[in-house]
């Protein structure tokens, strides 16, 4: 008879595990990618790696997690202005990793004895003990490559060097997660020469993790997101009926720097371009402050355009704009 999970025994194996073991493999019962980076900064800042090594198994729903320096603007994935999928910035470094990339796995070792051409090698023997058929290895790159060719972990190429990317279901089908998490537990211990068992954890926990709930609370912010953003422009041209329109955004940090609109007088008064730029100006990028400044400045304008016409320029200009980045 299969009985359900004891949630205190999870706790009190979390704990002892924590507490007793030379390699640690923690697994998060959370599907959210916030508080499984938070967990993942949690064991970073607070777990004596001299002593132990420990291996984070975690999936998400359907999120995009970008690397610390990068910017966000750039890297936004259409699924997360969709709302389809979360936009995760990490304290650590790495490059992005678009949805559907939910299974993830973070290796804890000592800076001198961090070896991450090891740890890939975790990986793909793990597939290969899962599914011996499968044609996996880990590439110069520090890339798993499927058949050769296809890349089915690591982050987003640079834009000179793209790779082609697969999703390992569409290869092996039949393979599930928990199958995946054994294999990588059995090839973990292997490599290591532990003997460590998995034990399941909440990221929320705080009586586990005391502290874990404030800094997922912060990678959630927009000040993480997007108030580390390297400065950036962005340049747009409206195509309109007889003539164009053009527009120039310098943003740091981001919020708006400078806002430049160049439209032809008879479309829209100079006064009412420099009003609506103005209105953005130390603003946060982003959608909804676009729209509610423009808002503000149709407002106060009102009496002095034609609405129709001309107040739909200053909603296609700053959609175009937006939709572009």
């Amino acid at each position: 008879m299969r009985t359900e999970p004891d949630p205190r025994q999870d706790k009190w194996r979390a704990r002892r595990a924590v507490a007793e073991a030379s390699g640690l493999v923690l697994l998060s019962r959370s599907t959210d990618v916030f508080e499984n980076l938070a967990l993942e900064d949690w064991l970073d800042a607070n777990v004596d790696l001299r002593r132990r090594g420990v291996l984070l198994l975690w999936r998400n729903r359907p999120a995009v997690v970008i690397g610390r320096h990068q910017n966000p603007v750039v890297e936004g994935h259409l699924a997360v202005r969709l709302g389809r999928a979360a936009l995760a910035p990490p304290s650590s470094g790495g490059g992005p990793l678009p949805p559907p990339a939910t299974s993830t796995r973070t290796f804890f070792r000592p800076k001198k004895a961090y070896d991450r051409q090891r740890n890939l090698s975790v990986v793909t023997g793990a597939l290969r003990r899962a599914r011996p058929g499968l044609d996996v290895h880990a590439t110069e790159r520090l890339d798993v490559v499927l058949n050769g060719r296809f890349k089915i972990s690591g982050s987003n190429a640079t834009p000179s060097v793209p790779s082609p990317v697969a999703n390992l279901l569409d290869h092996a089908p039949t393979l599930h997660w928990d199958e995946l998490l054994e294999a990588l537990v059995q090839q973990y211990n292997e490599e290591f020469g532990y003997d460590a068992v998995m034990a399941p954890v909440d990221p929320a926990d705080e009586l586990a993790f005391p502290g874990v709930g404030r800094l997922a609370a912060e990678l959630r912010s927009w000040d993480w997101t997007f108030g580390r953003t390297p400065k950036f422009s962005v340049q747009s041209v409206l195509d309109l009926r007889d003539c164009s329109a053009r527009l120039h955004v310098e943003v740091k940090a981001g919020l708006v720097q400078s806002c430049e609109l160049d439209v032809p007088s008879h479309w829209l008064p100079r006064t009412l371009s420099a009003e609506l730029g103005a209105a953005l100006v130390g603003d946060r990028f982003c959608r909804q402050r676009a729209a509610a400044a423009r808002g503000d400045a149709g407002r106060a304008a009102a009496p002095t355009v034609r609405p129709r016409g001309r107040t739909r320029l200053r909603h296609r200009l700053t959609r175009k704009t937006l939709r572009e980045q």
